[in-house]
């Protein structure tokens, strides 16, 4: 009898480690590492629109001809040299450089080196309105820039008055963020590795080109349980007075890898245990 309750508390915690969502001996998180973080103040926006996030390519020779966009756009240079006219001034912009581009101002941008520019950017772009309005033919010989994510999310009900905090952030493997939540909506896309992500309840592993909202004041936690750095790009609409971010707690442990909640595994946990000691507590009586 005794061998069969140890056998059936051994199965329990088998089964316990081996659900995905479930990491026992869990280890400490470091923090992650801020690519690049901007806040710019919108004001006469909309209650209705679309936050368009997307991940734009400049191979060598390619360009867009003088456009604009429906709605403001905030980018940031990820990799590589981008030739860009704005405001009637040409310069060139290098990683790490952020900036806004106003509704209906004049633009272009263009790569003259021999590798790849990447850059990010999030149009807040009014329901229905075109993302951009090209105001010139593509020039000759200038080939099309590459978008490999475009992720689209519709934002109802917005204040007209608030502050867009624009994020990339990288998670090498092993580390995340602690509990804590947003003052306004974040929307979230992955643009290269794997991050788990823990909210309401629900633990889910994002991939490149995979996105999410992290609805305000809802508490929610992530990092990187993968072999390889983690990138991600997030746009935050804070209203006036909130705060964008507020830890709740420290980030003390990897988060479990998706799958079942780890409220169900302490549960199993706890049966097996209150099992093993109905049972032995019987076994005794019987052999008095």
């Amino acid at each position: 009898m005794r061998r069969y309750l140890l056998g059936l508390v051994a199965v329990v915690l088998g089964l316990v480690w081996a659900m995905p969502g479930v990491a026992l001996g869990q280890q400490a998180w470091t923090a992650p590492m801020v690519f690049s973080q901007e806040t710019y103040e919108v004001t006469g926006q909309p209650a209705q629109f679309d936050l368009v996030q997307r991940v734009i390519d400049f191979p060598p020779g390619s360009g867009t001809p003088l456009h604009t966009h429906s709605g403001p756009q905030f980018a940031v240079v990820l990799a590589g040299d981008l030739a860009y006219r704005i405001y009637g001034k040409d310069d060139v912009y290098k990683p790490g450089k952020a900036w806004m581009e106003p509704t209906g101002e004049q633009h272009l941008g263009r790569n003259t080196t021999t590798t790849n520019t990447r850059l990010v950017a999030a149009g807040l772009i009014p329901t229905g309105a075109p993302l951009t309005n090209n105001l010139e033919p593509m020039p000759a010989g200038l080939l099309p820039l590459v978008v490999p994510i475009q992720t689209t999310f519709p934002v109802t009900n917005s204040p007209s008055q608030f502050s867009v905090v624009q994020r990339v952030v990288d998670f090498p493997p092993g580390t995340g963020i602690g509990l804590h939540f947003h003052g306004g909506n974040q929307y979230v896309t992955v643009i290269e590795g794997e991050l788990t992500l823990q909210m309401n309840g629900v633990t889910r592993v994002y991939k490149p080109g995979e996105s999410w909202v992290e609805p305000a004041n809802v508490i929610h936690t992530g990092g990187n349980n993968g072999a390889t750095t983690a990138r991600i790009m997030t746009t935050a609409l804070v209203p006036p007075g909130k705060a964008y971010s507020t830890l709740v707690e420290a980030p003390a442990a990897m988060p479990v890898t998706g799958g079942a909640p780890l409220y169900l595994a302490w549960l199993l946990v706890g049966a097996a245990a209150f099992a093993l000691g109905v049972g032995l507590k019987g076994y005794r009586l019987r052999r008095r």
